[in-house]
């Protein structure tokens, strides 16, 4: 086994890209809630592996469900990750090995070891391309899945040019993918101030409710439509140098449309815990989705699209900011 810090620590704390969302919310519970949790234990497995289309690093975990004193699992303190497992997966006529490693675990409140895991370098996942994965036990136990990389979406308009004279706001509007999936979108600033580089993200809109004023972000949807107000770009940018005199000292580099395209197992993942909630609903009938043959978790991918755009440069001067290159 093989033991280092990078590059997988960091591509490993960018997994939660979705803090959104998405990586962080893949564990899964150690029994089905339809089930007495003090019946007879059966040891499971859980296999959670999510391809990135934004990096050719791959991470993937392997774990057990447990057993514990009473029905509270907090209480575990042994670290339920599977060492030693042969991980494979086939993609594009290949075969390619993952190797087990282990990075330093930023939460030690509950385990107090390394996080272990297996990963690939040099994984080029390419989109509409099918993948299967299958991990093998020392024990014999097998868990396959297979998913389908994610498509580009086709950008129908983007306003690339912000802002424009005729227009109170500016858009960006795709065609949806033959697949119902589901998409995360945002806006960003990238300026520098003092030499050193800032990104910071645009609502859509302000809400005032109740006096309080909170802004509106896009979050995960499957909306392909975005209509961003310029009255809120305009706040960001008032606030970029919020308390500062020297507003020459702040350069507007870009804007940034960033689209995050998911496949349809981390959709239907989505969905199983957020598709019908809102704001007033409890749900009671939650269940675990999995798509993994052989045991839980979950087998997926997801892919970024980026779109630059460019802001006026009389627009920027006229919050007194300097133009970048």
């Amino acid at each position: 086994m093989m033991r280092f810090q990078n590059p997988v620590s960091n591509s490993f704390c960018t997994l939660t890209i979705f803090s959104i969302v998405v990586i962080s919310a893949f564990s899964f519970i150690s029994c089905d809630d339809s089930i007495d949790p003090k019946t007879t234990y059966k040891e499971r497995y859980i296999l959670n592996f999510i391809i990135r289309g934004d990096t050719t690093l791959q991470i993937a975990t392997l774990t057990s469900s447990y057993n514990v004193e009473g029905v509270d699992p907090s209480i575990n303190e042994i670290d339920p990750a599977i060492k030693d497992a042969d991980i494979k997966i086939w993609y594009n006529g290949e075969v390619y090995t993952l190797r087990d490693t282990t990075i330093a675990r930023s939460d030690t409140s509950r385990y107090n070891n390394p996080v272990h895991c297996y990963y690939i370098n040099n994984f080029p996942p390419a989109e509409g391309k099918s993948v299967i994965v299958k991990a093998e036990l020392n024990n014999g136990k097998k868990l396959t899945a297979e998913t389908k990389l994610p498509s580009n979406i086709g950008i129908d308009s983007c306003d690339r040019i912000i802002p424009l004279s005729y227009k109170n706001q500016f858009s960006i509007v795709w065609r949806k993918l033959e697949e119902e999936v589901y998409y995360f979108v945002r806006f960003r600033i990238y300026y520098k101030h003092n030499s050193e580089f800032h990104i910071v993200e645009v609502p859509l809109d302000y809400n005032t409710i109740n006096g309080k004023v909170t802004p509106v972000y896009p979050g995960v949807t499957r909306k392909t439509i975005f209509n961003y107000e310029l009255s809120a770009l305009d706040s960001v940018m008032k606030n970029i140098s919020l308390g500062d005199g020297q507003k020459s000292s702040y350069q507007i580099m870009r804007g940034e449309y960033e689209v995050i395209i998911m496949d349809k197992p981390l959709s239907d993942y989505y969905s199983s815990i957020h598709g019908y909630m809102d704001d007033f609903s409890i749900r009671i009938d939650q269940t675990d989705y999995t798509n993994v043959t052989g045991g839980y978790g979950i087998f997926a991918s997801y892919r970024k699209q980026l779109l630059a755009a460019t802001l006026k440069e009389e627009y920027i001067r006229s919050f007194g900011y300097k133009a970048g290159n």
